[in-house]
């Protein structure tokens, strides 16, 4: 069977929370190490840019930044390399045998860490409890619509019948999707006592302070096996994470574009992230006054984005305004960056057509930590929103992705994205059921672009189908983007093998050593 490798590069989230007692608990465990592996009593210590997670359960939680704490516990049938490639896992191999079946094959011997068989029956069950789950209102129900119904053909084969092309199924199940959980635990309580295949066990976790995570004994792949602990300390505010390092109560982190500079001074490696991830406006564009195109529009010509990008982030970030980075094919060369060059003259034109000559005003959530730079750049945008009549009141929050995508609650944040597939990108951010379209809005023009990129395209026909989508979604102002910008994982000289991976938009802990 053909192997299915793609390299793909693509471009990640936030919350708030205190460190203070979990660091003093964990400086002590830190310095209790031997060797590398899982095979001495080696503890990792990671600084994680998140609070609270939605959920224990991959099926139900849907935010990337939730990765780094599931993926120790949850293994997924297809892993990725830090570029991005994508490597077997629980699947050893996979293949489109047409255009609507993907066919699979999973690892033999492997068993959930409550002893339950992997298998092909497990794999389907997984599927369609991913597609089914909250009434078929999941976070994964979107991007696994192209898949029909899953057919365990045998103990180890797994058939994939689609309804419609969908190149990023591969891709799509290297990430939650393709989390596998224990049948047998489906309905217990996951954020309790989460049950995968992963090669970590969940020891203990207190939402909004830490994660302790223990090597399982009995993971498929020992070699990969990291440090026998980890633990995940929840700290937002970045300051405070670089300062931890020199006090040695942290061994690695994630540092934005402002914290290099102090990370370098301190002698820290850092492992930066390949390809960009951005940073968007994104609205429910169901509620008023976001379904009004001209509002958009207004919203976006009034974005001053390279004095912000200049103001808070050293000039070191990219001012293009396409869902698509300007280094990838995807990229639509006749729009170009700026395709709402900053233009308040305009701006204020637009709101007076829609009828808001008088001005209109809304609430954003923005997170409250990251060492403050994400509330700085949304009170600059809210700067930049006054001068044209807009009122953008600005509600702090721990984790902005919690009400605007999981409860719904708001109607717009200042919300990080990225994903290793374009063709997930187009589906989450523009179809009717994507995760990052909390409003559900969609026209029957869209969701046919959406569908013609996730048909299996090369060249200049993969180019065209791209450019029409970008086209549209610009001329709508469906997607208001604020910058693409760079991640990297810091660590000490403690810590061996830690890398950005960037397909994922995270770190994984496999193959790491601690000295």
């Amino acid at each position: 069977m053909k192997q299915i490798n793609r390299r793909i590069s693509a471009a990640k989230a936030l919350g708030a929370m205190v460190l203070a007692g979990s660091l003093a608990l964990s400086a002590c465990a830190s310095s209790d190490t031997e060797g590398g592996g899982a095979k001495g009593d080696s503890t990792l210590v990671f600084g994680n840019w998140g609070g609270v997670i939605a959920s224990f359960d991959p099926h139900k939680d849907g935010r990337t930044d939730s990765n780094l704490v599931l993926f120790p516990v949850y293994d997924r049938l297809i892993h990725q390399d830090p570029d991005g490639t994508l490597i077997p896992g629980l699947a050893t191999e996979w293949e489109f045998t047409d255009d609507t079946t993907f066919t699979m094959k999973v690892r033999e011997g492997v068993t959930f860490q409550d002893g339950t068989p992997l298998d092909a029956e497990a794999v389907k069950a997984n599927i369609e409890r991913a597609k089914s789950i909250d009434g078929g209102k999941g976070p994964h129900s979107g991007t696994l619509a192209p898949v029909e119904s899953v057919e365990a053909k045998d103990g180890l084969t797994v058939v994939f019948h689609l309804s419609r092309p969908a190149s990023a199924l591969p891709i799509l199940l290297s990430e939650q999707p393709g989390a596998m959980i224990s049948p047998k635990a489906f309905d217990t309580d996951l954020n309790q006592h989460p049950v995968g295949a992963g090669a970590y066990t969940l020891t203990s976790y207190t939402p909004g302070s830490e994660a302790v995570f223990t090597a399982y004994d009995g993971y498929w792949d020992k070699e990969s096996v990291g440090p026998k602990t980890i633990k995940v300390l929840m700290q937002a505010d970045q300051e405070r994470r670089i300062d931890a390092f020199q006090t040695g109560q942290l061994d690695a982190t994630f540092g934005h574009t402002a914290a290099l500079a102090k990370a370098d001074r301190l002698g820290l490696k850092i492992e930066p992230q390949v390809a960009p991830g951005y940073f968007h406006l994104l609205l429910n564009r169901s509620r008023k006054p976001f379904d009004n195109v001209q509002v958009r529009q207004a919203m976006s010509y009034a974005i001053n984005r390279q004095g912000l990008i200049d103001t808070l982030l050293e000039g070191k970030a990219e001012e293009n305004q396409q869902p698509f980075r300007q280094t990838s094919e995807e990229f639509n060369d006749d729009l170009g960056t700026a395709v709402y060059a900053y233009d308040p003259a305009k701006a204020r034109e637009l709101l007076a057509e829609a009828g808001f000559g008088k001005g209109l005003s809304f609430t954003c959530v923005v997170s409250g930590g990251g060492g403050g730079f994400v509330s700085q750049f949304a009170e600059l945008i809210q700067d930049n929103f006054k001068e044209v009549g807009i009122d953008m009141k600005i509600k702090l929050v721990d984790v902005p992705s919690n009400e605007m995508l999981a409860e719904k609650s708001a109607d717009c944040g200042v919300m990080p994205y990225g994903t290793l597939s374009s063709e997930v990108a187009a589906t989450q951010l523009f179809s009717e059921n994507g995760y990052q379209n909390p409003g559900g809005t969609s026209t029957p023009e869209l969701e046919a672009l959406v569908a013609k990129v996730n048909t299996p395209l090369e060249g200049a026909e993969r180019e065209a189908a791209y450019d029409e989508l970008t086209e549209y979604v610009m001329d709508e102002a469906l997607f208001i983007n604020l910058f693409y910008h760079q991640w990297s994982v810091l660590s000490s000289d403690r810590v061996k093998g830690l890398k950005w991976y960037n397909g994922g938009q995270y770190t994984e802990f496999r193959g790491v050593e601690i000295k």
